[in-house]
C-alpha cells in the first residue's frame, strides 16, 4: 500500500504539471554538485488546512482539560477544527452527572465549528461503555459532533497480554457490524486500530474489508519526518489495512520533557519542535496522508522538572501559555488561509533547483488566491548549515513574500524576476507567497 499511495502523489504531481528543471539557475552560493532535481507537486490549499487535526482528552476533568471553555477559545485561535478524542457512553445512573459534563464539552466544541474522531473504547477495558453503548451515542447524541470513529488505541501497548490481537480483531469486526446497523452513520468512516510496537500489525490479521482508513502513529524520533519513513510506516500496516488506500497518522508529535530517560521517544526544545512540527505536517501531507493529528493540545499537568514525556507534549503549556510550536502551526494554517483568499490569479505551476534534502510542496487555491510554495528540508544530515534553493514560479511577476511561520505571517518582501527567487532554507520551513500570475 505504501508503494500504491506514494505513486498516486507522484502521478497526481504530474497531472497538475509541476516540474523540476535543471535548466533553473544555479544556486548562488555552495556547491553546484550538491543541487539536484526535486519535483514539486501541487496540492489544493484547502485540502491541505483540512488535513490537520489535534488530540484532546476533555474528559480529563483532574487536569488542565477542565479548562475547556478557553481551550475551545485557543483551538479557534490555531485554526483547527478537527479533533480527536475518546468516547463516552457508561449507561449507568451513577455515570449521569459524568456524561452530562461530557457531552455538553463536547457540544461547547461543535458549536465553535469542530467535529471529533471517536475512539470507540477497548475490549474488556471500557469503563466509558461497550460497542453497542458507543455505537449508539455517536449515532445518537454525539452525532452531530461525529466525523469519523476509531476502532481502539494501541491495545497492544495498553493490553498487550495473551490474546489480544483475537480481542482486537473481533471487537473491530463488531464496531463495524454494528455501525452498518445505523443509517445515520452510513457517511462515517470507521478509521483502523493503532499499534505502538513495530511488530504488531502483522499478528493481527485483515481488517481491510471492515475499515475506511488506515491508521498510523508516526511518531517521528525527535527529528523531521522522512519520505523513506512514512512510507515504511505505512508499509508495516499491509497486514491489517490491505488495499485501504486512506491513511489518517491519528497520533504524531514531540514531547518536551528534556529530563526524560528511558523514553520512548527522544525529547526535543520548544525552540525545535517549532521548527519541526510544520515541516511534519506539510510531509505528512507530500507523502499522502490524508489527515494528521497532532498529539496533544495542552501539557496535562504541571511537571516543572520535565522528566515525564507524557505531561510534556502539548501545543499548551499548562498555564495555557502558547508554545513556539502552536504559534508556529497557527501562523503556517493562517498564512495558507490568507494567501487562498487573496484577489489574484494564482501560479499554477513551479519548478526548484535544491539539494536532495530539500522537499517543496505548492499549495494552490480552488479558484483565484495566491499560492504558496512551501520549502522545508527532511533528511537527517546536511552538507552545510542552510540549503540554497533557485525558485521559479511560471507566469508570476511582481514581488513573493518569503513566510517563517515561527516569527509571524507577514512576510520578507523578495523581488522576483521572470518568477525567479533564490532563498535560504535551514532547519525549519519557509513559506514563498508567490505573487498573482500574470503580475
Amino acid at each position: 500500500m505504501a508503494a500504491a499511495t506514494i505513486a498516486a502523489v507522484a502521478i497526481a504531481a504530474g497531472k497538475a504539471g509541476i516540474e523540476s528543471t535543471a535548466g533553473a539557475a544555479s544556486a548562488r552560493a555552495g556547491d553546484d554538485r550538491l543541487a539536484a532535481r526535486v519535483p514539486v507537486p501541487a496540492a489544493g490549499a484547502e485540502r491541505f488546512l483540512d488535513s490537520v487535526g489535534v488530540v484532546t482528552h476533555l474528559a480529563y476533568f483532574d487536569t488542565t482539560y477542565a479548562r475547556w471553555a478557553e481551550l475551545v477559545e485557543r483551538l479557534r485561535e490555531l485554526g483547527v477544527r478537527h479533533l480527536r478524542d475518546e468516547a463516552y457512553a457508561n449507561p449507568s445512573p451513577s455515570w449521569d452527572g459524568w456524561n452530562a459534563r461530557y457531552r455538553a464539552a463536547v457540544a461547547r466544541a461543535r458549536r465553535a465549528g469542530m467535529r471529533f474522531l471517536f475512539i470507540l473504547g477497548k475490549p474488556g477495558m471500557n469503563p466509558g461503555g461497550g460497542a453497542r453503548q458507543l455505537i449508539a451515542a455517536v449515532a445518537g447524541p454525539l452525532r452531530a459532533a461525529t466525523e469519523a470513529v476509531e476502532a481502539p488505541n494501541e491495545l497492544d501497548h495498553f493490553d498487550g497480554t495473551r490474546g489480544w490481537q483475537n480481542r482486537l480483531y473481533r471487537y473491530t469486526l463488531e464496531l463495524a457490524r454494528r455501525k452498518r446497523a445505523h443509517n445515520v452513520l452510513a457517511r462515517v468512516p470507521l478509521v483502523g486500530p493503532s499499534f505502538a510496537r513495530w511488530e504488531s500489525p502483522s499478528t493481527v490479521g485483515a481488517l481491510s474489508r471492515h475499515i475506511d482508513i488506515c491508521n498510523i502513529h508516526p511518531y517521528p524520533g525527535g527529528r523531521v519526518p522522512t519520505p523513506a519513513r512514512i512510507a515504511l510506516e505505512i508499509a508495516r500496516m499491509r497486514p491489517v489495512c490491505g488495499g485501504v488506500r486512506r491513511v489518517w497518522a491519528t497520533e504524531a508529535g514531540y514531547h518536551n520533557a528534556l529530563a526524560a530517560r528511558g523514553a520512548s521517544q527522544p525529547a526535543v526544545s520548544e525552540e525545535q519542535a517549532a521548527a519541526f512540527l510544520p515541516a511534519l505536517l506539510l510531509e505528512h501531507f507530500r507523502s499522502g496522508i490524508e489527515r494528521t493529528y497532532i498529539y496533544e493540545l495542552v501539557d496535562q499537568l504541571p511537571e516543572p522538572g520535565r522528566r515525564d514525556p507524557e505531561l510534556h507534549y502539548g501545543l499548551l503549556r499548562s498555564d495555557l501559555s502558547r508554545k513556539p510550536a502552536f504559534v508556529a502551526v497557527r501562523n503556517l494554517l493562517r498564512t495558507v488561509a490568507r494567501a487562498a483568499r487573496a484577489r489574484s490569479l494564482p501560479v499554477r505551476k513551479a519548478a526548484i533547483r535544491a539539494d536532495p534534502g530539500v522537499r517543496a510542496l505548492l499549495i494552490v487555491p480552488r479558484g483565484r488566491g495566491r499560492s504558496l510554495l512551501a520549502l522545508w528540508r527532511s533528511a537527517p544530515y546536511y552538507p552545510r548549515a542552510v540549503s540554497t534553493v533557485t525558485v521559479q514560479l511560471q507566469g508570476a511577476s511582481g514581488t513573493a513574500s518569503v513566510v517563517d511561520p515561527r516569527e509571524s505571517t507577514t512576510g520578507r518582501p523578495v523581488a522576483t524576476r521572470d518568477g525567479r527567487l533564490v532563498v535560504e532554507v535551514g532547519d525549519h520551513p519557509l513559506l514563498v507567497v508567490a505573487p498573482g500570475a500574470g503580475g
